[in-house]
């Protein structure tokens, strides 16, 4: 019986480390008011950054930068998806531009403006439907390099680099669920009535 009540402690701080503990924060924080941001650099330049501010309504702001087919790959797209739900997309990053123009230019001239757009969702907004071919990635609310994604292995030997990241809430955890709460209570209680219980019958027999 002592062997019973004494694990009680230790059955108490199992339950308890068991339970969720509130989620800490991933990643460095956005700016104020910022939804999304995407860094565009490159050698001998300062980095290119955009914060997407956070929409009340309709579609957030799209993040443009000109870039080059030499730098950029003309086509490439990366869906970044709600963590857990890989079918829902929250950003979308492509480079647009270039292959229409490409089979009227020499090979001279193969060097083909580009752009790389950045297109967050929004609660009111449309949903973002990623082109064929489009790479899905799981947001994880920090920063991400897509450079390996989104630029030729060239530019990136040279320097170049794409971050975004995207704006994951965390979600926190209740310190003690109620439930957990009545339980462990009542197995106190319980606990307490036993050990009593087992004294008055000990002094008995004495």
């Amino acid at each position: 019986m002592n062997k019973v009540i004494g694990a009680v402690p230790a059955l108490l701080l199992v339950v308890t480390s068991a339970l969720p503990t509130r989620a800490a924060p991933l990643g460095p924080s956005l700016p104020s008011g910022a939804s999304d941001q995407v860094i565009f650099s490159g050698p001998g330049s300062l980095p290119n950054r955009v914060d997407i501010p956070e929409a009340a309504g309709g579609a957030e702001p799209t993040a443009v930068f000109d870039c080059d087919s030499s730098i950029c790959i003309p086509g490439a797209a990366v869906a970044l998806t709600e963590p857990g739900r890989p079918t829902v997309v929250s950003d979308l990053l492509t480079v647009s531009g270039g292959e229409a123009a490409a089979p009227l230019l020499s090979p001279q001239q193969l060097v083909l403006p580009v752009q790389i757009v950045f297109r967050s969702d929004s609660e009111s907004g449309p949903l973002l439907v990623p082109p064929a071919g489009a790479v899905f990635l799981p947001e994880a609310g920090e920063l991400q390099d897509l450079s390996a994604l989104v630029l030729q292995p060239a530019a990136i030997g040279l320097g170049f680099q794409l971050i975004a990241q995207s704006d994951v809430e965390t979600v926190a955890a209740p310190d003690l669920p109620s439930a957990a709460l009545l339980l462990i209570g009542a197995f106190t209680v319980w606990t307490l009535r036993l050990r009593r219980a087992y004294s008055t019958r000990s002094r008995r027999t004495d």
